[in-house]
């Protein structure tokens, strides 16, 4: 019955809300001049997945690869575009290079050709965010591909739901006042999603602490809520007396939780780096417990000079361990250090 309410409540991923801030320890007010001037910079983003269901990735020929793991090591180069309004813009953000590593659920004689058309169709396009002043980043779009039928339009989506994975992270609500030792709460945040066909559904918390060291500003984050990749099932049906109900089928549901530690510039507002590990397991209601599925979501990133030139690895299918026959290099988890 709860399920229902959540999914009900959140089948149309409302915007990610932030509540009035507990007061700071300090009466002192930081104020940043341009709330968007994090924007027009370069970034190295590094970002793992853990599927719960294999997640399908399309290639040309009606090759498909369905994938348990994925890591994906980006470089962006963002700039502002256009003004939305006084608190809202968009920004463009070139992929100049882009490495993938991936595990499948079951092993196919074209997974590495599937990885590596995906490699070469996200090099050098463009994603286009719609940004608040607050710091969220409420839409996530695609440039630089072209679909002629349904598969190629379902590839394409297949492609901005990983590219987002590397995007969401961005989004961190800040509070109206900023301030050392304010603490404040974020609730929904789309950080806290999931790769969805349809849409991800569900109710989530996140616990801001800002405190200034060593000259920056260090926020923590903690968080939890229930989460599932598939909402928006309801439907009309009829009931045992034949008349029009609502209806809606079981759907699995993760009790997930949240941590992240990220760096601002105190001069500017400019987010310099930003660790993360959100996850979960499926409730005991979930139809698919027995399956004992786990989603993982985890990553870093940080802000590049202008020469700053990372290196993105090789593209690449990966092995879960020695055991498993093969040439392919061993999967190697990313590390989860802080900044």
């Amino acid at each position: 019955m709860w399920t229902c309410f959540v999914l009900a409540a959140m089948a149309q991923e409302p915007a990610s809300t932030t509540v009035e801030p507990e007061p700071p320890i300090s009466d002192e007010i930081i104020v940043w001049g341009d709330p968007f001037l994090r924007w027009d910079q370069r970034w190295h983003v590094e970002t793992e997945l853990r599927f719960g269901e294999p997640f399908r990735l399309f290639a040309d020929n009606n090759l498909e690869s369905r994938l348990s793991n994925i890591q994906l090591r980006v470089v962006l180069d963002c700039d502002r575009d256009i003004v939305l309004g006084p608190r809202r813009q968009e920004v463009r953000c070139v992929i100049e290079d882009i490495g993938l590593v991936a595990m499948t659920s079951r092993a196919g004689a074209d997974d590495l050709r599937v990885l590596q058309e995906a490699d070469a169709a996200m090099t050098g396009a463009i994603l286009e965010l719609q940004v608040t002043a607050q710091g969220g980043v409420p839409n996530v779009g695609v440039e630089g591909f072209s679909a002629n039928n349904e598969r190629d339009r379902a590839r394409q989506e297949q492609y901005r739901q990983l590219l987002s994975r590397v995007i969401l992270p961005f989004h961190l609500g800040l509070p109206p006042a900023i301030a050392d030792g304010v603490k404040w709460y974020e609730y929904n945040s789309r950080l806290m999603s999931m790769p969805s066909a349809n849409v991800t559904a569900g109710s989530t918390q996140l616990a801001h602490f800002m405190d200034v060291f060593e000259g920056r500003l260090l926020v923590q984050t903690v968080g939890e809520g229930l989460v599932s990749p598939e909402g928006g099932w309801e439907a009309i049906g009829e009931d045992g007396d034949g008349m029009a109900t609502m209806v809606s089928r079981p759907v699995d549901m993760y009790q997930t939780e949240m941590h992240g530690v990220a760096i601002f510039e105190l001069e500017t507002g400019i987010m310099s780096e930003r660790i993360w590990a959100f996850g979960g397991e499926l409730t005991n209601s979930s139809p698919n417990l027995l399956r004992a599925l786990k989603y993982g979501h985890r990553g870093h990133l940080r802000l590049l000079a202008e020469k700053d030139a990372p290196d993105v690895g090789t593209t690449t299918m990966a092995r879960v361990s020695a055991r498993v026959p093969g040439e392919e290099p061993i999967w190697q988890p990313l590390a989860a250090s802080a900044p």
